[in-house]
């Protein structure tokens, strides 16, 4: 059981780290004020779950300043890469010893360019046959290579130096001693030095935060924390441009934590001219605010004629989760939300929902903020007939003004009749489907 005056001192020593990490790579400071720290007697190194990251209490104790530094950068990388919930029934060390190349390659770019650290052990950043740095290759394909090369040379051959560890990954054994916990309102809200240094929350957050913690995971959770990190680190990196801490070419880690998030990729549909049948005026009539500036110099305040605005209200989003959609399908999907918000400039508001065989109820939003809050769910076969019998039961008083269906199109269609002349619009992931009716957009 660690004192209270080790906790703090140790607590100390984390928040100093993301102090510095504002600096050096803002983005990942932000990142990094999601997680919870929590110190383990039974993990070697620093781990991950996607929730907190757990540490022996006596290496952190140990480590110097750019070691620290180093470690938490790379726990965010195996998160944003989704490492911890990828590699099933792969042997953990060699896939995890693949995961690290890529990342420790990654970090070299950021400035991390040492070759060891005295507590942490070798860096390892090339490939033991080829001797050079998987550049452009998967955590799976550097596996493969690693596994051919136990075959060839031999099991003892293989350079199996870990600067973290994956007990985490996919499970949550053992106890820990909270020693830090996660910042609230990051990264949508602006982030000064002194916060990250500081940051916490107690009571009920505390409590909420634990409970999450001890779930015992699976593939969907994984899926959805895996969105979760993308989404974060689109959020963080825009942040950090926006308080012009972060700016690209200057090794802050923007443009490769924008690459991770999916950001070079912007929303391919022109929303406005696709949804234009559907937008509706609103007319405010007279108003004070303003009023009206004709009678400015008299003593007269006057309410003011305000001009129509055009407004598109009440559109259902509906996302398939289905096995056959991937993480990334699914990124492209919220890009291409957040574009229709964003052409829409704020006058766009509905509800997003997830399908496979069963619909996950639809949540509302009615901005960028609250988009990124709603996290898939899902994960089993397609069923559009689910979809429209959902819409049925739940929408027949309010029909949403259009049903939007985010698909890859591979599933049974229903008659058009199921829609009940609700104009349905298909947004397709491939060029390979085309639904039998309604208007479809092929986005690659």
């Amino acid at each position: 059981m660690l004192t209270a005056d080790r906790r703090r001192r140790l607590a100390a020593k984390l928040k100093a780290s993301r102090a510095r990490l504002l600096e050096r790579a803002p983005a990942f400071a932000l990142l990094l004020m999601h997680l919870r720290y929590v110190a383990r007697r039974d993990i070697s190194s620093f781990s991950t779950d996607g929730q907190v990251i757990a540490f022996p209490a006596p290496l952190l104790d140990k480590l110097y300043e750019e070691e620290l530094d180093y470690v938490l950068c790379h726990e965010i990388l195996h998160l944003l890469h989704g490492h911890p919930w990828q590699g099933a029934g792969l042997r953990r060390a060699e896939y995890h010893y693949a995961c690290d190349l890529i990342i420790n390659c990654e970090l070299k770019k950021l400035g991390f360019t040492k070759e060891r650290y005295p507590h942490l052990g070798k860096v390892s950043r090339k490939l033991n046959r080829v001797g050079k740095e998987p550049e452009g290759m998967t955590a799976e394909e550097i596996y493969r290579l690693l596994l051919s090369d136990a075959r060839v040379l031999g099991e003892e051959t293989l350079p199996i130096v870990l600067i973290d560890s994956h007990a985490l990954w996919g499970e949550w054994p053992g106890t820990c001693e909270p020693i830090l916990e996660a910042a609230e309102g990051v990264p949508l809200v602006a982030v000064s030095s002194e916060e990250a240094a500081g940051g916490g929350e107690d009571g009920k957050a505390k409590e909420a935060k634990g409970k999450a913690m001890e779930k015992d995971g699976g593939e969907d959770e994984g899926r959805a924390l895996w969105m979760r990190w993308r989404l974060r680190a689109a959020a963080a990196v825009k942040l950090a441009a926006k308080e012009g801490r972060d700016k690209e070419g200057e090794g802050g880690g923007a443009g490769l934590l924008r690459r991770m998030a999916g950001e070079p990729r912007r929303g391919k549909v022109d929303w406005r001219r696709l949804l234009r049948r559907f937008l509706q005026e609103d007319l405010c009539d007279y108003s004070f605010s303003p009023p009206d500036r004709r009678f400015s110099d008299t003593d007269f305040f006057l309410p003011d004629f305000n001009e129509r605005e055009t407004v598109l209200r009440n559109v259902l989003f509906m996302i398939d989760t289905s096995g056959s959609v991937n993480t990334c399908a699914l990124s492209a999907v919220y890009s291409e939300l957040r574009s229709a918000i964003e052409q829409m400039k704020g006058k766009l508001t509905g509800s997003v929902g997830f399908f496979d065989t069963e619909v996950v109820p639809p949540r509302p939003f009615t901005n960028e903020k609250e988009l990124m809050d709603i996290l898939p769910q899902g994960g089993g076969g397609t069923s559009f007939g689910a979809v429209f019998a959902y819409v049925r039961e739940h929408y027949a008083a309010t029909p949403p003004t259009c049903l939007v269906i985010f698909t890859d199109g591979y599933a049974s269609y229903p008659l058009e009749a199921s829609a009940m002349q609700i104009p349905v619009l298909w947004i397709i992931n491939n060029e390979r489907v085309t639904p039998p009716w309604g208007t479809v957009v092929h986005v690659t």
